[in-house]
């Protein structure tokens, strides 16, 4: 934890300073072996944990209070996020704060456990790309692909086609094109 919170102090910094405008921070992957220490206690394998066994499969001993413990490790990626937002608000722009003209994504590689579903992938989004994202609201966008989501942030942080006209076409061409609307202000 303390060199995440490290990494995005830099980030905060590099951002401020122009020396970079997207920055991508990933704690852990789909199969995280990272054992997280909460309330003093070590836990298993996150992977495990998000099993709920002390196994990568599907056949194991059950983790005790495993969905406990996973909703602990939930809380430390959002003290991270947290901390993430608290740098970047920060910083004062001439139209507000880092986090006001931008926009941070906190997002998981994976839905749920077994079976590992990229399906209905919750994104959790703060800053409002200086006014072009709706805050504050749970936006149900429908079971729209991904690439609409990263169309619609591409398209609040100014990234336009070669036309002038916003990104609506990121991603593999059998894709279905577009933004999502309920999420622009």
């Amino acid at each position: 934890v303390e060199v995440a919170e490290l990494h995005i102090d830099v980030i905060a910094l590099a951002i401020s300073c122009g020396y970079t405008h997207a920055v991508t921070l990933q704690i852990g992957n789909g199969n995280d072996s990272t054992r997280y220490r909460w309330q003093g206690e070590t836990f298993p394998s996150y992977h495990w944990i998000s099993h709920r066994i002390f196994a990568d499969g599907s056949d194991g001993d059950p983790i005790p209070d495993a969905q406990a413990k996973h909703n602990a490790v939930d809380r430390i990626h959002a003290r991270l996020f947290s901390r993430l937002l608290d740098r970047l608000s920060a910083y004062s722009t001439p139209s507000g704060t880092l986090l006001d003209d931008g926009v941070c994504a906190w997002i998981n590689d994976l839905a749920n456990g077994p079976p590992h579903s990229i399906d209905t992938l919750p994104y959790v989004l703060a800053g409002s790309a200086k006014g072009y994202l709706r805050n504050g609201v749970y936006v149900d966008a429908g079971g729209v692909k991904h690439n609409r989501m990263l169309n619609t942030i591409a398209t609040a942080v100014g990234l336009r086609k070669g036309n002038g006209d916003p990104v609506d076409d990121f991603g593999d061409a059998s894709l279905q094109r577009g933004l999502i609307d309920p999420m622009i202000a």
